[in-house]
């Protein structure tokens, strides 16, 4: 084989496992610590962004009414909603792959069951609007599936 198609073959060999690496990095494990509650808003700080700026998750406090599946203790939670404005079912992008549900807007007193996992930044590493910042980052929550709770 000649010094050329050798080097050909090889800068496509190194190509395929750059892209091979990248795409494994990109892959979503939303199986990292879970956990499933169902739970109420109680406070939502502020006013949501518009969507035509940017991208973001919002903070809120919910009361968690009941443990599904994992583990917590504590009366209440701290969720991240990836684009709040928007509904569950019309999150487009990236984040389609990772948000889902059926709920179409966030008010106080919502009851939702909530799957979530931990923290934001494990599958979110943009924009967070916190008002919560007094608290430590590890504590809150990136909900992944948002259901109404009749």
């Amino acid at each position: 084989m000649g010094k050329l198609k050798k080097l050909v073959l090889t800068i496509y060999v190194v190509c395929f496992t750059v892209v091979s690496v990248a795409a494994q990095s990109n892959s979503v494990n939303t199986d990292q610590d879970t956990l499933v509650v169902n739970a109420r808003i109680v406070e939502i700080p502020g006013t949501f962004a518009p969507n035509d700026l940017y991208n973001y998750v919002y903070v809120m406090k919910y009361r968690v009414l009941e443990v599904i599946e994992g583990d917590w203790e504590e009366r209440e939670i701290l969720v991240g909603h990836y684009n709040p404005l928007i509904p569950r079912r019309q999150i487009s992008g990236r984040m389609a792959q990772i948000i889902k549900g059926n709920v179409d807007g966030f008010q106080r007193g919502d009851r939702h069951t909530l799957t979530l996992v931990r923290p934001i930044s494990s599958l979110w590493n943009e924009a967070v609007e916190d008002e919560y910042f007094d608290i430590d980052d590890e504590s809150k929550f990136l909900a992944i599936n948002v259901e109404t709770l009749e």
